[in-house]
């Protein structure tokens, strides 16, 4: 082999690597350029049933700082991640959805609600189900409410000043000291 055929070679083995990079580089610019295009993708995926490449999209929408989605869009990934939820069983994304909701609700709740009214009754039935996950995390549980204790009658407030064993000690001595 002549010295100037080996330098082409070189050359070629070069100038491939460079745009194998190059294009590399240019792709994954235009997956988190273009958030869009990654929630039509998603939608399909979903439609054919890949889970698992729909709910990777939509975390790459949701985890990317650099992606700044609408709140209709937003919706959109909620939406997925609902539909994945039930055919998967797995309540994580669930979670995920009513994150997603949430914040789309931060945005601008008006147009989230002409979104959801544009919806078909299916997919509005899984934004009840979202809105109903969200409100139920958002909502703390309140530990001083009373409890009722239906077999002997009797109430417990559990306070400070009690906790979970005492309230079952002192039930536990009211009725011994009935029978």
């Amino acid at each position: 082999m002549s010295k100037n055929n080996i330098m082409r070679s070189v050359n070629t083995h070069i100038l491939l690597i460079l745009m194998t990079i190059t294009a590399m580089l240019s792709l994954s610019c235009c997956t988190y350029a273009d958030p869009e295009s990654t929630l039509l993708q998603a939608e399909n995926d979903l439609q054919l049933g890949d889970l698992e490449r729909a709910a990777s999209s939509c975390d790459q929408l949701c985890d990317s700082a650099a992606i700044e989605l609408s709140p209709t869009q937003l919706c959109r990934v909620a939406l997925i991640y609902a539909k994945i939820s039930e055919k998967c069983e797995q309540a994580d994304y669930m979670a995920a959805a009513a994150k997603c909701f949430d914040k789309a609700i931060g945005l601008c709740n008006d147009s989230i609600e002409s979104y959801i009214e544009s919806l078909n009754i299916e997919d509005q039935s899984y934004v009840r189900v979202i809105r109903e996950v969200s409100r139920t995390l958002n909502t703390p549980v309140d530990m001083s409410r009373e409890f009722e204790d239906e077999e002997y009658g009797d109430s417990a407030t559990q306070t400070g000043d009690h906790d979970g064993m005492t309230m079952a000690k002192d039930v536990s001595a009211k009725s011994t000291a009935s029978l």
